[in-house]
């Protein structure tokens, strides 16, 4: 979360190879660099990372600059208006981002050299994971080649201006400053009444809802988004729903972790007899929901139970919208690979498509945008980490939207006298349970996460994988990291190739698919695995071969039929983790052959 700045916005002249400057001001060529004392007097710059100026004089452009902290889903939505447009940014100590040439996206054409010049690009700090997000002119994230020609040129220009160059005051005293939050915020709230279907049925609705931001900037915005849908507000957590750079009154801001971090939410909610839980993180991008069940306590869902509700809820609304069986044809659903595999489940029985990507909501943006541009309809997409997007309004994950409608939905399931827990389990009767498990380990030494991978390449002998886990048959293994794919007749990966990090998927006989990769973000390697049982089945394990013992007594916490080793690989030396505990490498388990 931060305040939100663009500017040194200049229109490309297409055919000129160079820009053109407002109100009659020379064209500058396109791969000249500004100079100091030009962005001294004018053009972007940035003092803090957050504040930057613009000189006074006429025939210069506007610079846009956020007069309070919002939810980047709102910057998105900014980014795509304001799309087609170029944009040079200095940030902190003189590190320049400048903008690539190359690669079709949206954009002005050069004539001289045939290629599209991007939009512009905007730094984004995410709260809960210290990392900085750049988003691109579509309002995706950044994806290759764009992230790698931006490093090339922070690194081309790493000596600090020098301190003369800065104006601070200039700030708050140029005439071209303003601030388009109040504009971009209505416009958002207006698009977001599209995701509206039971107002009527909101306004009446006599369920409580609970709302924590997590110190974060998601707590006017989600009023906003209630009032939109004709909701009473939700009860907000006190303690936690101003801005606080400290999180001072939890151990973790990340609802992801679930009930141990929910504990002000859970008391404030038994206290004023509200049966929802709506958690956004501190950037309002993720969505956290708990629900109370009579006599059992809370329910904390997790990411893919989430995604079962939420994506039924989109299709059966859109359904009930458009009953003609040809409009499904334009219809999708994304999820990234290591999610749940109900989206397709849904695709397969309903008739619409499905898609995966790779890991990390970047993926599915671009692959929106791309879709949209041939006319399609994504009409829900997420992340097993609690990263949903209902409709299209932006190409990221959105906190804000996915908690109102997921207040509709359980609006709409009261009224028909059925609990949001219910309901996933009237959609696991109708299309199957899934099962999933989530777990990792912790590996600070990149040479041993290296080690571990290189074994399971080469398990047996070189390039052999294992051939079974926990006694159940491997009968295809997936390698993005190397291309690889057993599956396919060419033995090529449908997914793009990421040489950066590692990432192998096992489907099992038994009906269980368990990836093994690392963390882009943390020093761990997560696995994460799931159980599909066959539509209009009870059944939430798989049936055992004669002579076996049943799969659901693999020891493995989450049932399913999900080997141990793939549930708690802290407790099992799978692909080659005794090396992480410090077991030699030579001590081989029996699970993995």
């Amino acid at each position: 979360m931060m305040e939100f700045f663009f500017g040194g916005v200049e229109p490309v002249d297409p055919g000129s190879g160079g820009v053109s400057g407002g109100g009659g001001s020379p064209k500058r060529p396109e791969d000249e660099t500004l100079q100091p004392d030009e962005l001294r007097h004018g053009r972007t710059q940035s003092a803090d990372g957050s504040r930057i100026q613009s000189d006074q004089r006429p025939h210069r452009h506007p610079v846009h600059t956020g007069s309070t902290f919002l939810p980047v889903q709102v910057l998105c939505r900014l980014q795509q208006q304001r799309g087609g447009r170029r944009l040079r940014h200095q940030r902190t100590g003189g590190q320049r981002l400048q903008q690539s040439e190359v690669g079709e996206v949206d954009g002005r054409c050069d004539a001289q050299q045939r290629r599209f010049r991007p939009s512009f690009l905007h730094i984004c700090p995410d709260a809960v994971r210290g990392e900085q997000m750049v988003y691109w002119c579509n309002g995706a994230q950044i994806s290759s080649p764009h992230d790698q020609e931006i490093l090339q040129s922070i690194e081309e220009q790493l000596e600090p201006w020098s301190a003369s160059c800065w104006e601070e005051e200039l700030v708050e005293s140029c005439s071209l400053r303003t601030d388009p939050l109040t504009q971009i915020n209505s416009c958002y709230m207006d698009e977001l009444t599209s995701l509206c279907f039971h107002r009527d049925l909101n306004s009446s609705c006599p369920l409580k809802f609970v709302h924590s931001s997590f110190h974060g900037v998601g707590h006017v915005f989600v009023q906003q988004a209630f009032y939109a849908f004709g909701f009473a507000p939700p009860i907000p957590v006190p303690e936690q729903k101003d801005p606080d750079p400290n999180f001072s009154s939890v151990c973790c801001p990340n609802p992801e972790e679930g009930e141990s971090v929910l504990e002000l939410s859970l008391l404030l909610a038994e206290r004023e007899n509200a049966r929802i839980i709506l958690a956004t993180d501190p950037d309002a991008d993720r969505l956290a929901v708990a629900e109370k069940s009579d006599g059992c306590g809370w329910k904390v869902f997790t990411g893919n139970e989430l995604a079962a509700l939420l994506g039924w809820w989109m299709f059966f609304n859109w359904k009930d919208a458009h009953p003609d069986p040809a409009d499904t044809q334009k219809v999708y659903m994304l999820a990234t690979t290591v999610s749940s595999k109900i989206l397709q489940t849904f695709a397969r029985i309903e008739g619409f498509h499905f898609e995966e990507t790779l890991p990390g909501f970047k993926w599915i943006g671009n692959r929106i945008h791309e879709l949209s541009k041939m006319g399609n309809n994504v009409i829900f997409a997420f992340e097993e980490s609690i990263g949903f997007l209902c409709g299209g309004l932006v190409p990221e994950k959105d906190g804000v939207s996915s908690a109102v409608v997921v207040a509709e939905m359980a609006a709409y399931l009261h009224n028909k006298n059925l609990s949001l827990n219910q309901q996933l389990l009237n959609i696991y009767q109708t299309y199957g349970h899934h099962v999933s498990q989530t777990s990792y380990v912790v590996c600070d030494d990149p040479t041993t996460i290296q080690t571990i991978f290189c074994r399971i390449r080469n398990f047996n002998c070189e390039a052999s994988y294992p051939k079974t886990c926990g006694g159940v048959r491997i009968v295809h293994v997936r390698d993005v990291t190397t291309g690889y794919d057993s599956s396919r007749p060419d033995l090529r990966s449908v997914l793009p190739v990421t040489r950066s990090s590692h990432m192998i998927t096992f489907t099992l006989q038994n009906g269980v698919v368990a990836t093994l990769r690392t963390s882009g973000t943390e020093p761990k390697i997560k696995c994460y695995t799931e159980y599909c049982a066959a539509p209009g089945t009870r059944e939430t394990a798989p049936q055992s071969r004669p002579g076996e013992r049943p799969a659901s007594a693999s020891g493995c916490p989450g049932g399913g039929g999900i080997p141990a080793p793939l549930c708690t690989p802290e407790k099992y030396n799978w692909g080659g983790s005794t090396i992480i505990t410090g077991v030699h490498e030579s001590r081989r388990t029996s699970y993995w052959n």
